[in-house]
């Protein structure tokens, strides 16, 4: 059963990364939430991977709350990489998003 669930989380990921390329946000989003979803919970990298992956669509969409809360997991299970470092760009030194200016960052 455990191949069955890492077969489906691949594949939704794969599906996930075909419907960015062609621009799709709406279809990524689904398919990378359902590649975290089917994902085991003990391969922390594989997961850390959907999450950061379900953040660009997030972003594109305009949901940058979510995808913030998506990178802030994705950073819990994967410390170093490119998770930690888009979480970081986004964020203010509240953990919230950021406005690219320090003075509205406090309201």
């Amino acid at each position: 059963m455990r191949e069955k669930r890492m077969d489906a989380s691949s594949r939704s990921f794969r599906a996930g990364k075909r419907a960015l390329s062609r621009h799709d946000a709406q279809a990524a989003m689904r398919f990378f939430r359902a590649a975290a979803d089917s994902c085991a919970p003990d391969r922390h990298e594989e997961l850390a991977l959907y999450l950061y992956w379900l953040a660009i669509p997030l972003l594109r969409l305009g949901r940058s709350e979510l995808a913030v809360k998506s990178l802030a997991s994705a950073q819990k299970l994967k410390p170093r990489g490119f998770p930690r470092k888009l979480y970081e760009h986004m964020v203010n030194d509240y953990g919230m998003v950021s406005t690219g200016c320090e003075e509205k960052d406090d309201f």
